[in-house]
């Protein structure tokens, strides 16, 4: 594979300090939002449910080590992935070992046909202490998950756009109330998060023709797509936007690689070449895609005797479980009703809309700085493919956006603001690109008037 330098996908850092201390003063900043009011948030529903279903499937196995228990085939175990259901009993273990899980297990699952007064009065409101140690620990994760974007943004594009990144993801309203609960909305997005800085680092590799960099970086990426599916279904789409870039390396290889090539060379070397080229990153593709799927198989019993049917189970028990909930007020299913909604909730001022900067300043905000930034990477990612044969980190974050941002779009059933948060992180990492894209156009434009340089149109692709 064409050579690029390093220097070509990530700059080397001029203040090493700075490197280290720009993530530690946004974790700082983080602190406050994420760490306020964990104890006297409201109970969800939910967090009794994944208390309590989770306290089952963490005890057989881990605990037991059953994994032929005839709860392994029942419809609980098919209404989420193993992950998810691990962690929230892990953390009931951590909090109170053994004796918390058999408490749990016991414990009286939340009606949502009731009152939340008649479920307290029940006594059906998790331990005060499991509640709060599980809350804390997973709004670390959330906060980890936004300095995570950081460094996605600085990769890619440079130190604004992480700092714009980490800072719009943090004080995002959504992702604020939901990291803060027992559920999986902040875990999954640190795995896919990582999933996609994961990704970067092995593109960076295959330019500079680092192979066991790159076998070990696609191993990586293969245990975050598997964690990233384990919690959630649509996890899964990490899987889809690393296979989506193993195409994308190799269309870009193929036609764009062999300019070394001279071009009297016989028709036939040529196009073994360029098949040859096209076919490179396959095999690092094909071993991501082992390791996702080992990973997603191997801790869910319930997929061991048969795994082929164990996940069209879980699908058609999940929309059976939508229909059950679904309403006419709250449903979904017109598609006019659902780009309306998106469009309200993410980019466009309203009462419905969960944007940071949007809701601040009653203007679309978000949105042009997204725009920006699919125009800034559309515009140069054509030079750089005929410069360097390879694909741009710019090009590779918006894939990831634009795969994350319509999945999850395509799939959301019912008008629950939760259903919407995994739409705010890629709009968000395309806003911070935008903004630091017009941050070098105006240096850019402000050298020229000063008569310090020109304007040419090159943007840094840090």
């Amino acid at each position: 594979m064409t050579s690029v330098s390093a220097s070509a996908g990530i700059n080397p850092p001029r203040s090493r300090w700075v490197e280290y201390l720009i993530p530690i003063l946004l974790a700082a900043v983080l602190l406050y939002p994420f760490g306020n009011d964990i104890e006297g948030r409201r109970v969800h529903g939910d967090e009794n449910w994944h208390f309590v279903i989770s306290s089952h499937f963490f005890s057989l196995f881990f605990l037991e080590r059953d994994f032929d228990s005839p709860l392994w085939e029942n419809d609980w175990a098919f209404d989420q992935p193993m992950g998810g259901r691990y962690l929230y009993g892990s953390l009931l273990w951590l909090e109170g070992g053994r004796e918390r899980v058999n408490e749990m297990m016991r414990f009286p699952m939340w009606r949502f046909n009731q009152s939340h007064t008649w479920n307290e009065k029940t006594g059906r409101v998790p331990p005060k202490e499991a509640l709060v140690y599980a809350r804390s620990c997973l709004a670390a994760v959330g906060l980890s998950a936004c300095i995570l974007f950081y460094f996605i943004g600085r990769i890619v594009s440079g130190r604004l756009a992480g700092i714009a990144a980490a800072l719009l993801l943090g004080f995002n309203e959504l992702m604020l109330s939901y990291s803060k609960r027992v559920m999986s909305d902040g875990p999954l997005l640190f795995f896919t998060g990582a999933a996609l800085l994961g990704t970067l680092f092995f593109v960076v590799a295959c330019r500079n023709n680092q192979r066991v960099r790159a076998w070990m970086l696609s191993v990586t990426v293969g245990l975050c797509v598997a964690a990233s599916a384990s919690i959630k279904l649509n996890g899964g789409l990490a899987g889809v936007f690393f296979a989506f870039v193993i195409l994308y390396m190799g269309i870009a290889e193929a036609c764009f690689g062999g300019r070394d090539m001279p071009r009297s060379s016989a028709r036939m070397e040529r196009t073994v070449s360029f098949f040859r080229r096209l076919l490179y990153p396959v095999r690092y593709g094909l071993l991501a895609g082992v390791v996702a799927l080992v990973g997603f198989f191997a801790i869910s019993p319930n997929f061991y005797h048969e795994p082929l049917k164990g996940v069209p189970r879980m699908v058609a028990w999940r929309k059976s479980v939508v229909e059950v909930q679904r309403t006419p007020k709250n449903s979904l299913a017109d598609r006019d009703k659902k780009v309306n909604l998106v469009w309200e909730r993410v980019f466009w001022p309203s009462r419905k809309n969960r944007s940071t900067l949007t809701q601040a300043f009653n203007f679309p905000v978000e949105l042009i700085f997204a725009v920006a930034g699919l125009a800034g990477i559309a515009f140069r990612e054509w030079r750089h493919l005929r410069t360097h044969g390879v694909p741009s980190l710019g090009s590779i974050a918006m894939l990831w956006c634009l795969i994350v941002f319509f999945g999850v779009a395509f799939w959301i059933p019912l008008t629950w603001p939760r259903y919407f948060l995994p739409l705010f992180p890629p709009v968000i990492l395309l806003s911070a690109l935008g903004f630091q894209d017009l941050i070098n156009g105006g240096r850019c434009v402000c050298d020229a008037v000063m008569g310090r340089g020109k304007v040419d149109g090159r943007i840094s692709l840090r």
